[in-house]
């Protein structure tokens, strides 16, 4: 777990140097640490871990097709020329 979370991690760190949120990868790092030590052990119970891993779908599971519900909304235009004209105006605007 700890190489799945390693790269992220370093990416934020140097993110919140550069933010200036911190002053070095040293004082973000002991930040990081702090709020880990804040977190309620309660909060991790085995039964809530176990509970989210069923959230999600395994991947040898057959995967829903998605298709069946593009354009299965009410949208804002009614009409293709209503979209078409909206696209027309915006790109009008760039100029």
């Amino acid at each position: 777990m700890t190489t799945t979370l390693a790269s992220p991690l370093r990416s934020f760190i140097k993110e919140q140097v550069e933010m200036g949120n911190v002053h070095s990868e040293q004082e973000a790092k002991a930040k990081i640490l702090e709020a880990l030590e804040e977190l309620d052990a309660n909060e991790l119970k085995t039964a809530d871990l176990e509970r989210s891993k069923q959230d999600y779908p395994k991947t040898s599971e057959k995967r829903r097709d998605l298709s069946k519900w593009i354009g299965a909304a009410p949208g804002i235009f009614k009409t293709a020329q209503e979209v078409d004209d909206f696209i027309r105006k915006e790109r009008d605007t760039w100029d």
